[in-house]
């Protein structure tokens, strides 16, 4: 409605024959719309920039000067209700439809104008006197038309669009005067534009979500379950058609899920550790009918919830989508790497001397000339996916554990190859990821250099990878074992008497030797005993020649040693007396007491008298 201006009537055609000689030129041309129809939603329709909606404005303004000013390049736009209101106008090219109600459809067009013929009309109205007082001059010098609609306001309180069009039809505007109506010119340039669009506003929004507090401990297993979920915090705002469908991405961005509540099984849908975020998305996702629709049949999964977002903008359809969602933060994989058992040592006692020693720890010695030492540890595994490897680490007698040698299939190792050294062997087990190497947890094993790597060097360069490394049975202080020795030896015994007959002539053999329990002597004389024991043959009543084996065996019964003795001549001792020293003198002494006893008989006996003639 226009607005009654009680003014002298004579006063304003006065004012008018002055505005009326203003001569001006004026092609401003509002860009035309590239759709027809579209949606308004988000978070803030208060804030809509429609600029890609139109083509360009052209054109100018000369003033009567012959100044020209082209027409503003900031887009400027209206929107109209069914009954022809103006109820918005963009500013800055910003258009605030947060006065609409979900589901309301205006019109928009598209407004070109010069800035330098509204400060003019603007100009024109203030410098007539009495209308001045009517509008709010304080608003001059005026470069947007939008505080140009605001500063005609006295004259159009309820603005249409058909009285935006008649002010710049006939660039001037209509004024009650003394009840009849009256119009003043003013050098207005701008233009309207022919084409709409309809846009109907949707209030949309997907609110906001919470982390629920994830399952303890706070990492993904291989099996069983692990659910993440969210709560919404009840302030999505969700149109009739619409669906509330909750999206899963992971630490990719990535979309790895879709659900229709906020929760979801890690584990079920086959995923590790990592960072994973819930996103709420509003959409229309069932009627296919609808310019708003958004097809999720088709959605790639895993696809980039970029290129998701790209699409739906670039269809046209309205939706909410919570970007930031709620994140879990980085969740790690479980280890389940176990290692498992491994059973006390064995040994080849082919080769190896096993003797006694405590339960499960028993002495063992290798000797010298073994060709395939071998020992083994059986291994009991638990259900796992992840690779095994058997580590064999000497320990030096200054406690360097050293690795020599590895084996994947069995704890099995054979210590002739490597060269045997006194001191202490131990099997490790290592349980990990040893052959994908694009997994995060590999492990290289070709940082172990055989010889010269030890466990502390392999545990510090496999930091951070899920592994599990445990040591096993070890050998104890292996040593080299001590060469079986058989000693034979055959003194002649007489007893201590000068009678022959008790005199004899033994055999004694002693075997003495690491891993030595018994011997046996076979051939021309047979016999056994423990070792440690002697054994003494004989005696023998005849000179004889012989021949025998002796053999050391170990606790079970297997050879340690063995010496052949042939050709041994044994023999009943002779009699000899031999005289001592001390017995020689006594025997000298009586002989010289005989001779003297002899002497003197001759001399004293007339029978023995030598007679002399």
């Amino acid at each position: 409605m226009k607005k009654l201006l009680f003014l002298s009537t004579l006063f304003v055609l006065g004012l008018f024959t002055i505005t009326n000689l203003q001569a001006q030129t004026c092609d401003v041309q509002a860009g035309e719309p590239n759709t027809d129809v579209a949606s308004l939603c988000g978070l803030d329709l208060a804030n809509l920039d429609l600029s890609n909606l139109f083509g360009s404005a052209s054109g100018g303004y000369t003033d009567t000067g012959g100044n020209f000013d082209p027409a503003t390049t900031d887009f400027v736009s209206i929107a109209v209700d069914g009954s022809g209101n103006i109820i918005a106008i963009s500013t800055g090219g910003v258009l605030d439809l947060s006065a609409l109600a979900s589901g309301e459809t205006v019109d928009i067009y598209a407004v070109a104008y010069s800035a330098a013929s509204l400060e003019d009309a603007a100009d024109v109205i203030c410098s007539i006197p009495g209308l001045n007082l009517v509008f709010d001059c304080s608003l001059t010098p005026v470069t947007d038309i939008a505080v140009f609609l605001e500063f005609i306001e006295p004259a159009y309180p309820a603005l249409t669009l058909q009285d935006m069009l008649d002010i710049l039809t006939n660039q001037a505007i209509d004024i009650m005067i003394g009840g009849a109506m009256a119009q003043i010119p003013i050098p207005l340039c701008a233009d309207i534009g022919e084409g709409s669009i309809s846009v109907t506003t949707i209030d949309v929004f997907a609110g906001a979500l919470s982390l629920d507090p994830l399952p303890s401990p706070a990492c993904v297993p291989s099996s069983g379950s692990y659910v993440i979920s969210a709560t919404p915090d009840g302030n999505a705002s969700v149109p009739a058609s619409f669906e509330v469908i909750y999206v899963l991405t992971d630490g990719n961005g990535d979309i790895v899920a879709t659900s229709a509540s906020p929760s979801f099984d890690l584990v079920a849908l086959g995923f590790a550790g990592g960072s994973y975020t819930i996103h709420t998305l509003v959409a229309e996702t069932t009627d296919a009918a609808s310019p708003d629709y958004i097809d999720l049949s088709g959605l790639a999964i895993p696809s980039p919830v970029a290129d998701f977002i790209a699409a739906a903008d670039a269809s046209g359809a309205c939706y909410a989508l919570d970007v930031a969602g709620a994140n879990t933060g980085d969740l790690e994989t479980c280890c389940e790497a176990e290692v498992g058992t491994l059973d006390p040592i064995t040994y080849d006692v082919t080769q190896f001397v096993v003797t006694g020693g405590t339960a499960g720890t028993p002495t063992v010695c290798l000797p010298p000339d073994a060709q395939n030492a071998s020992i083994l540890s059986v291994y009991t595994a638990p259900p796992t996916d992840y690779d095994r490897l058997f580590i064999l680490v000497y320990e030096d007698a200054s406690g360097n554990a050293i690795i020599v040698d590895t084996n994947p299939s069995a704890a099995s190792f054979d210590l002739a190859t490597l060269g045997f050294g006194v001191g202490t062997y131990i099997i490790y087990a290592l349980v990990g990821e040893t052959s994908d190497t694009s997994s995060s947890d590999y492990i290289d094993l070709s940082v172990i250099v055989l010889g010269t790597t030890t466990i502390s060097d392999l545990i510090a360069s496999i930091g951070g990878v899920c592994y599990a490394l445990e040591e096993g049975p070890s050998t104890g202080p292996l040593e080299e074992c001590i060469p079986c020795t058989i000693t034979v030896t055959g003194p002649c015994d007489d007893q201590g008497t000068d009678d022959s007959e008790d005199d004899t002539y033994e055999l004694v053999i002693d075997v003495i030797g690491t891993g030595v329990a018994s011997y046996q002597v076979s051939g021309d004389v047979t016999t056994s005993a423990a070792a440690g024991q002697t054994s003494i043959l004989g005696p023998f009543a005849a000179t004889m020649i012989i021949d025998i084996t002796v053999t050391a065996l170990d606790a079970d019964g297997n050879e340690v040693c063995s010496d052949s003795i042939n050709s041994l001549e044994v023999c009943e001792c002779e009699d000899k007396i031999v005289p001592t020293v001390s017995e020689w003198g006594l025997i000298i002494l009586a002989l010289m007491l005989l001779n003297l006893g002899v002497l003197y008989i001759r001399q004293t006996d007339p029978k023995l008298a030598i007679v002399k003639g």
